[in-house]
Formats: structure tokens, sequence, C-alpha cells
């Protein structure tokens, strides 16, 4: 779950990251005077929806992170207590060294695993970037030592070596200072730096969506209606992504799906007609309209 997470986490900044390459890109398009004012403020007007979208995605999955780490601290807590306790009762000799390392065997392995997941999961909590997290160590650490220090082995002392007598020598005879002649050259043309191209924009795998249905398509307002689509991931790798679905170009619902390659996946989504008239609904590419009377 926490690598799927992760993963989830990476795609929502990558897109975050790409959308102000875009801008930044765009701007400097503009000061050239390189794109039409109109073209301009499209571009700028979908890239920076791209953005938000992608902040709503990191906001979402942030929340379901901080949920999960609670859990898994209020669960570490329990483990420890319960290594604390036999560790008290192994101390005053009601438990012996055998039955001591038995009992702790589970908990402790227990113990360890949180350590490594509450640290996952706080460093997704962290991150502001991709970066961090395709950076991040996925090695678990000990956490609990249980009397497995081992005595530090130190090294001899290294012997020392041997003075050796001073040995006066005879100086080599002076010779008069020579005549120096002082020799000129050019200096040399000052580099001009060349500035570097922005790096080139990979771009992300993306999931399709397609066959939307709305069922029914015309109800009465307070009514309820089911909204399916079919996600298919048409890529070489499995993806996470997270499919909104936008009532009137309005976020209403949102749900993270993962799917291996070349699989396709029915999602369902709930509403309930809430205002009359005509509306729009887009999950994805696809998009359909229904009637609430």
């Amino acid at each position: 779950m926490q690598t799927n997470m992760r993963k989830a986490l990476i795609l929502a900044f990558q897109k975050h990251e790409q959308a102000e390459q875009f801008l930044s890109n765009l701007e400097g398009l503009k000061r050239a005077g390189s794109v039409q004012e109109n073209l301009y403020n499209t571009l700028k007007k979908e890239y920076l929806a791209m953005r938000e979208q992608s902040n709503r995605s990191i906001k979402t999955l942030k929340a379901d992170i901080q949920q999960n780490l609670i859990e898994k601290k209020t669960d570490f807590s329990v483990f420890k207590d319960e290594l604390q306790n036999l560790e008290t009762r192994f101390k005053v000799g009601q438990l012996t060294s055998e039955t001591f390392l038995k009992k702790t065997k589970v908990p402790k392995q227990k113990a360890e695993e949180l350590e490594h997941q509450i640290t996952c999961l706080q460093t997704m909590l962290d991150a502001t970037n991709s970066h961090v997290l395709q950076n991040q160590s996925t090695r678990k650490r000990t956490f609990w030592p249980l009397f497995s220090r081992k005595a530090a082995v130190t090294s001899p002392p290294l012997p020392k070596p041997a003075k050796s007598e001073s040995v006066s020598m005879p100086l080599p005879p002076t010779q008069p200072p020579s005549e120096t002649v002082q020799q000129f050259y050019p200096e040399p043309e000052p580099i001009i730096p060349v500035p570097e191209p922005p790096p080139p924009i990979m771009p992300i795998p993306m999931l399709t969506v397609t066959d939307l249905s709305i069922m029914p398509d015309r109800i009465e307002i307070g009514g309820t209606l089911g909204i399916t689509a079919q996600v298919y991931n048409n890529t070489a790798e499995e993806l996470t992504d997270i499919i909104e679905l936008k009532i009137d170009e309005a976020l209403e619902q949102a749900t993270t799906v993962t799917i291996y390659p070349a699989e396709t996946r029915e999602i369902t989504f709930i509403i309930t007609a809430n205002t009359e008239g005509i509306h729009t609904i887009a999950i994805g590419n696809a998009t359909g309209t229904f009637t609430v009377v």
C-alpha cells in the first residue's frame, strides 16, 4: 500500500513540476515576443489548471498518508510497550534469557517493520518534490537493540617510529644571481558562457478513460445516479493515478486506482442530483451529460 501511495505522490509531484516548467517556458516565449497574446492566454489557463489539479491530488494523498501515519504510530506504541514490559520482567529475574529472547522475537520484528514504515510515511508527508521521494531509501533500520550490543574491540597502539639522527650535510656553494629575462604573454580572450538549454520534459504515462456511462441520464432533483467508466493502462508498467469526477468543470469526487499493464478496471461514482438543469460530467478524457428536472 505504501509503495502505491509513494508512486501516486511521485506522479502528482511530477505533474506539478511539469506544469511549472510549461509556465516558465511560456513566459520566456512571451518575453521574447515569440507567442501571440491569445495563444499565450489559452496555454497559460491550461497550465494553471494542470498545476491546480496536481496540487489537489497532492493534498488528497498527503491526507491519506497522515491518517496512515497515525495508525502506524499507534501500533508501534503497543509493541514498544510490550517489549519494555518483557525487558523489565527479564531484568528482575522473572524471565530466563531463553524465554525472554523467544517472547521478544515477534514483537521486535513488528516494531522494526513499523518503524521503517513510519519513517517512509513521514518522508512522504514532508516531501516537497518528486526528487526527494525518488531518492528515498527503502532499507529497513533496526530499532530495538535488546542487549545485542557488542563489546567494542580496541586495536593495539601502533609502534612509534624510531627517531632518526640528524646528519649535517654541507651546503653547495652559492651561485651569483643570473639576470632574469621578463617575458610577456598576450592576455587570453574572455570566455563567454553559453547558456544551457532547459532540460527536456519527459512525457508522463497516463491512464485512458473510456465507456463513460450515466444511469439514469434524466432524474428528478434529490435523486441518486451512478456513473461508471473503464480505465485502461496501455503502457508497459504498473500505473497509479487519481481519477477525478468533475461536474460542470468542478471537482465532485476522486479515487485512487492502481492498474497493471494492459489491464482495464471499472470505476464507479455515486452522486446526488441537487441542481436542476443539464449538467456535464467529465472523468479524465471521457465526458457525458445528464438532466435534473
